[in-house]
């Protein structure tokens, strides 16, 4: 929901357009979503939505400013997929460790793309912190690990990470985000455990 760097400038100025803003988007997504959800039924899994809220550095926004102007709109999306019995996963990168408790109490069940080097996201403390109340989807480093490390590194990793964040069950490996071009496909391979 929030757009870039304008829409954060109007969240803390103005923030009645961005509210009126994000009504309407929410407003189409819980239509949209109830739909979907009574057509498909089973045939869905889970309710995948994303609002980045985080920098490798810290977040985008106040814990506060997201409880009183963001918050209300992912607790409805979760809300409706709840209802439908569908666990709900958030897309929202950068180092958004103090947001996770939050993100628990209001339902949410998976976090991605866990960026593990972005503050405090590293795959220890997040397992010791949240392991078994959340399931992590990512933590498979994109930026050095993957395009820059040997095939045995990056399946070594991939089985520390593995073993840190599913100790408790929970765990979906896959890289931090989108895999980039500059990663040799031997390290893609050995990430998926193939060849």
């Amino acid at each position: 929901m929030i757009a870039d760097a304008a829409s954060l400038v109007d969240l803390a100025a103005e923030p009645e357009m961005p509210a009126y803003i994000m009504e309407r988007i929410t407003e189409v997504h819980l239509e949209n979503l109830q739909r979907v959800l009574e057509i498909a039924g089973d045939g869905i899994d889970m309710v995948y939505f994303y609002d980045d809220i985080g920098t490798t550095t810290g977040l985008l926004i106040s814990p506060e400013t997201y409880e009183q102007q963001i918050q209300p709109f992912h607790q409805r999306l979760i809300d409706l997929a709840t209802a439908h019995g569908k666990p709900v996963m958030l897309h929202s990168c950068g180092a958004v460790h103090d947001m996770i408790p939050r993100w628990i109490d209001m339902g949410l069940g998976v976090l991605n793309p866990i960026q593990p080097l972005a503050r405090n996201m590293e795959p220890e403390r997040l397992a010791a912190d949240f392991g078994g109340r959340i399931a992590f989807h990512g933590g498979i480093d994109i930026q050095e690990l993957l395009p820059k490390a040997g095939p045995v590194q990056v399946r070594e990793q991939v089985a520390r990470v593995s073993e840190l964040l599913g100790a408790r069950g929970g765990y979906i490996m896959a890289g931090s985000h989108h895999i980039q071009a500059d990663t040799p496909l031997e390290n893609i391979l050995a990430m998926y455990g193939v060849g």
